[in-house]
């Protein structure tokens, strides 16, 4: 019994240099009923049913399906002639977030009921990544009576399936991806992130951060590229404004005295001209109040 599935994808996010633009933030959707499969490729807002109560015991996370997923993700990649993707730990984190959300407050979507989607998940939850992201995410009601891999063969089989999710697998400009497989009862979700890294942070940016200091940042730039990032600034999303910088990337991350959250953008060297690619999300606060943060990374 497969029971009623549903899954849907969304596109590379990068507001400073999106790879597609749509003209509305609004929700559109574009249903498939095949034999009994439902899906809905989602491109921006994605839609969710009201949330219900928390449940009292945490989802079963299936590990061997995971690991499945990510081998058969990747061999539908080599049979189309495309690199392999890497598994980063921060995107299977991420994936794994997303998931336990969906089954615990029991929606289906890119967006959680706080109106929280992909790209500012990654901002928020990953502190090393620079580059854009990916996102592929599926429900499935019903009994699971197969073997690991034979799980693992369908939901990868259902997401080549959709135009959409076959794309995010099979695109080129992927490199690394993280995958979660959870179950709840009768319920599971399984999400894809991927991710274009271009660079790695190194320490991991802390999420609150005082007014008017440094913190310590180096930048690695992926081993296929020669140069690193040579500068970067603080972006607002909500105001679509550079509010510090660009300054040079120094070993160190100066925090203005503006308070307010942003993500740090990062200039890469490229012949003539610089790729700006978007970093980790950063909640700048006053000296006082960022003191009394239970901890500098998000839970």
């Amino acid at each position: 019994m497969t029971g009623y599935e549903r899954c849907v994808a969304v596109l590379p996010y990068c507001p400073c240099a999106a790879v597609m633009v749509f003209a509305s933030p609004r929700t559109v959707a574009f249903p498939l009923l095949l034999g009994g499969l439902l899906l809905s490729a989602v491109l921006g807002r994605g839609a969710a049913r009201p949330p219900s109560s928390f449940s009292t015991a945490p989802p079963d996370t299936l590990e061997q399906v995971r690991q499945e997923v990510f081998e058969a993700t990747n061999a539908e990649r080599r049979a189309a002639g495309r690199s392999a993707l890497s598994a980063d730990p921060g995107l299977r984190d991420l994936a794994c977030r997303h998931t336990r959300d969906m089954l615990v407050r029991d929606f289906m979507g890119h967006e959680n009921p706080d109106g929280v989607g992909p790209g500012a998940r990654a901002g928020r939850y990953h502190r090393r990544l620079i580059g854009e992201t990916g996102e592929n995410v599926l429900s499935r009601v019903g009994r699971r009576d197969q073997s690991p891999a034979a799980l693992a063969e369908e939901l990868v089989r259902r997401w080549m399936d959709s135009r959409p999710h076959r794309k995010n697998i099979l695109r080129r400009g992927f490199t690394h991806l993280g995958v979660c497989v959870m179950q709840d009862g009768d319920q599971l979700r399984a999400t894809q992130s991927f991710a274009r890294v271009r660079g790695w942070i190194s320490p991991p940016l802390p999420f609150h951060v005082p007014a008017g200091r440094s913190v310590p940042m180096t930048v690695s730039a992926r081993p296929s590229h020669r140069l690193t990032a040579s500068r970067y600034d603080l972006w607002s999303p909500t105001e679509e404004r550079t509010v510090a910088g660009p300054r040079a990337l120094a070993g160190s991350l100066h925090v203005p005295d503006t308070t307010g959250t942003f993500r740090v953008r990062f200039y890469f060297p490229e012949s003539d001209r610089y790729a700006v690619h978007l970093g980790p999300t950063l909640s700048i606060k006053s000296p006082s109040a960022s003191s009394r943060a239970s901890s500098s990374t998000p839970q």
